[in-house]
């Protein structure tokens, strides 16, 4: 996994041609989730590994985003989601996650009685 200055020297050395870093053919505006899964899934077939898809990778991504703290509009801003669809990919990480804060201020609460 990338650190944040390793990320941000990959970004800074990336070529821009647009506001998007992954655009269409057409320079003009971002690579669509379509275009994206096409590119991602003929990768997969030369590399036999089907059973990895870029929707697993939308859905991992959002869940340890919410994992990470990250509110509706950070998730939606790296997944290119509507926050109806964040709230639909993070429904089940998200209970757990509340369910452990709440454990917590409840043995904290405990320690203070």
């Amino acid at each position: 996994m990338l650190n944040i200055p390793e990320l941000q020297a990959a970004l800074d050395a990336a070529s821009r041609h647009s506001v998007f870093i992954l655009t269409n053919e057409r320079v003009t505006n971002r690579w669509s989730y379509r275009g994206a899964s096409a590119a991602v899934r003929s990768v997969r077939e030369r590399i036999g590994a089907l059973d990895y898809d870029i929707h697993s990778w939308r859905y991992n991504a959002a869940c340890e985003l919410v994992e990470a703290g990250c509110g509706d509009d950070l998730v939606a801003s790296v997944n290119g989601q509507s926050p109806a669809m964040v709230l639909h990919y993070t429904k089940k990480v998200r209970q757990k996650f509340r369910a452990i804060q709440a454990q917590k201020k409840r043995a904290s609460h405990k320690d203070l009685s």
